[in-house]
């Protein structure tokens, strides 16, 4: 990983051209059901031939939650990466080539005008954006009008005729696809967080390959059918459900009224 404060740039042109920068996305990847899985699998199919889904295949068979007492009402997958922190999924993970811009939040800060010129030299590089943001602010989400509603979004894409970005996201209705921020909308957000905030430009490498694991993926079946902890050495495990207890559980919780499944 790669840490820079602000680099040097140049003003991004196109031949006298109007900028609409898109990196290829799924709308619709296999699993979207979280942020951080949505995500994960665009960065990851934005390179060809790396063999993604054989990941998937053989790693998305069990899945889990926390005790009552940690409070993870939610249903999520067993993976080796425990992806309960969305950004720092990316942080130290030798898939990716990764650079970070930190102390956003100071009086390095400087402009919106000097923010955009990276960001939009790093998209056409090829690297997605993700950083905290206030989604208080975003007119799609269904938090818009809190006055503070931190969470991650992630940039794939800038328009300068309508000087908007495109995000993926959730909408005000829980689907997950393509929505459009305003350049003030979206600066607005970034700016708001409670937190320091950074950004963070991820691609995935381009010598990553991938293959399918058939033990690996009878070792999660048999997790999901037998309850128990797939990664016993995971310290962030040690207190969750797993497989089908995680489901009766969730499905008890439903009952209470404490977990809306929809």
């Amino acid at each position: 990983m790669r840490m820079i404060l602000f680099p040097e740039i140049d003003a991004c042109q196109d031949g006298g051209h109007m900028l609409d920068i898109k990196l290829p996305i799924q709308i619709h990847p296999i699993v979207r059901c979280r942020k951080i899985h949505a995500y994960l699998i665009n960065i990851m199919n934005a390179a060809p031939n790396n063999n993604f889904e054989k990941y998937i295949i053989c790693n998305y068979l069990c899945l889990h939650n926390g005790v009552e007492k940690i409070c993870r009402n939610y249903l999520d997958f067993h993976l080796s990466n425990n992806y309960l922190n969305i950004v720092d999924v990316f942080k130290d993970n030798s898939w990716f080539d990764i650079i970070q811009i930190n102390k956003i939040d100071t009086e390095n800060y400087r402009t919106n005008i000097y923010i955009k010129e990276i960001l939009i030299q790093m998209l056409h590089a090829g690297y997605f954006v993700l950083q905290n943001v206030n989604e208080g602010l975003f007119p799609h989400s269904f938090a818009y009008g809190n006055s503070v509603a931190p969470n991650v979004c992630m940039l794939y894409g800038y328009n300068e005729y309508e000087d908007r970005f495109y995000i993926l996201d959730y909408d005000k209705y829980g689907h997950f696809g393509s929505c459009t921020v305003s350049s003030e909308e979206y600066f607005g957000a970034v700016s708001s967080v409670p937190n320091r905030n950074r950004f963070d430009f991820i691609k995935v490498k381009d010598t990553v390959t991938f293959s399918f694991d058939f033990e690996h993926s009878i070792n999660l079946l048999q997790s999901q059918i037998n309850s128990f902890n797939a990664y016993p050495d995971h310290l962030e495990y040690q207190n969750h459900i797993f497989g089908y207890a995680s489901i009766e559980r969730s499905l008890h919780e439903a009952e209470k009224g404490q977990l809306s499944i929809s």
